[in-house]
């Protein structure tokens, strides 16, 4: 009972953000009584969940979901999120790359954000000027996020060294100067960045495209409006190979005339976290046998396919082919989560989130790793394992099948998303994880270890000279 009223109140925490954006979003007395009508029925609805018993009445929300007007939520979002920034140019300021960012959170850092704060890094570091625009509301003052960061971490390094602009209040005027360039992380931002770049000067903007953003939403009108982003004229920064062929093979952003991109793109690979590979002595010495899962049950995960995932595992538990010996521990999720039963008296134990320090050290830990990834992103988990010496299952996707999956690393099963397939890998990889010779030769292959190789001098000498001609 203690756990369910727990769990309970945990749940009312997490969902406490999401309402209150809607409510505050609303703009009429209909729409707000929806939105509590909604948060009520959820109340009632978790009571059912947690307790066994509800109260004896219904507002009709999320059951009767005909009735809820989504759309008018998503289009006081979008109105929100699209606002363009009001920036004007104004003579005697200095040339700078404005990033525009959604907002800066230390406790939602993962490895977008990593990528490109890397990328200011480096920018700065070879002499240039950059202003980081965030167009939602600061979470916190840049003296707190100094507390909080790390001395290492790349986000204090760019805030010490960058010029921080709150741009959520539109009323407020930026001052630019004429021949800035405006960098895009995300398709919303890359909007922004294109409306600020078309009043200043025109050029092109910078679309720093780390996945292709369409696969997050139904076929709705936020998904129509992401699509119609990569038409727009940018310079495009993809994070992998894999991403630059599938762009080019969709004929999508740069390549949608074709071949016809030349000095239109630029691409470099996501460094992988400092993670040792492992020597034949620490893992003939390791305990037991060790599963990681990349287990995130967020919404805006869903390409990880967690649901899929466990199911798989649960085949291979009930059927016998994995058996008691082996222990499975799930990472990865933005709030501390109750484990996830597999059957046969195994489940998932849910490690609480840990620092990038904590998490390099615990994949050492580990024989097989599971993290799966739809979407045409090849994903840097699975990479990370395969690194820490872990045998490692994963997706593939069109554009990238299991021989080239293999072909970074030979620790890497990649097979078609699938209850089955998945399951019969994760099967494969506990029988391969007992081969410690071929683990540790497969856990060296040819991919940045560090973000100097990624954004090498090359590689920011090019970008500044594509930008700027």
């Amino acid at each position: 009972m203690m756990e369910s009223t727990i769990s309970f109140f945990h749940e009312i925490w997490i969902r406490r953000h999401q309402m209150y954006r809607k409510f505050m979003l609303s703009r009429t007395r209909r729409e707000k009584f929806f939105i509590i009508r909604q948060a009520l029925n959820n109340l009632n609805i978790l009571f059912k969940r947690k307790f066994g018993w509800c109260f004896p009445f219904s507002l009709g929300f999320p059951t009767d979901e005909l009735r809820d007007p989504l759309r008018i939520y998503n289009l006081r979002m979008i109105e929100d999120a699209l606002e363009p920034l009001n920036v004007k140019v104004a003579a005697g300021v200095e040339r700078k790359l404005n990033f525009v960012l959604p907002g800066i959170d230390p406790s939602f850092v993962y490895g977008g954000y990593i990528a490109v704060f890397s990328f200011m890094t480096r920018l700065i570091k070879a002499g240039c000027k950059v202003r980081i625009i965030l167009h939602q509301r600061m979470v916190t003052t840049k003296a707190e996020l100094f507390r909080e960061l790390g001395p290492n971490n790349p986000l204090r390094f760019c805030l010490e060294n960058a010029e921080l602009v709150d741009g959520h209040d539109r009323e407020q005027v930026l001052l630019v100067g004429k021949d800035d360039i405006f960098v895009g992380y995300s398709w919303t931002t890359s909007r922004l960045a294109q409306m600020a770049a078309n009043k200043i000067n025109g050029r092109p903007f910078v679309f720093f495209i780390q996945d292709y953003e369409c696969i997050f939403y139904e076929y709705d009108s936020i998904r129509a409006l992401c699509d119609e982003t990569y038409t727009f004229d940018h310079f495009a920064v993809f994070n992998s190979p894999d991403l630059v062929n599938f762009f080019r093979a969709k004929k999508l952003g740069v390549f949608r005339d074709g071949d016809q991109a030349e000095g239109k793109w630029l691409m470099f690979q996501h460094a992988l976290s400092n993670v040792r590979a492992p020597s034949l002595d620490e893992l003939r010495g390791r305990p037991g046998r060790r599963m990681l899962i990349y287990a995130r049950p967020e919404k805006h995960a869903g390409r990880n396919l967690l649901e899929l995932c466990v199911l798989a595992l649960q085949r291979a538990v009930e059927s016998g082919l994995l058996d008691k010996s082996w222990e499975f521990v799930g990472i990865g999720s933005l709030e501390p989560g109750t484990d996830i039963p597999l059957g046969n008296d195994t489940s998932i134990r849910m490690l609480k989130r840990m620092s990038f320090d904590e998490y390099c050290r615990e994949l050492a830990n580990y024989d097989v790793g599971i993290s799966l990834m739809y979407s045409p992103h090849p994903s840097v988990p699975p990479l990370e394992m395969a690194a820490a010496g872990m045998v490692v299952v994963t997706t593939s996707f069109e554009n990238r099948g299991p021989e080239r999956m293999a072909g970074i690393s030979k620790n890497l099963i990649a097979v078609p998303a699938g209850i089955e397939t998945v399951s019969d890998a994760i099967v494969e990889a506990a029988r391969r994880a007992s081969d410690l010779e071929a683990r540790v030769a497969n856990s060296r292959f040819d991919w940045p270890r560090s973000w100097d190789e990624s954004f090498n001098p090359g590689f920011i000498t090019e970008f500044m000279q594509r930008c700027y001609g």
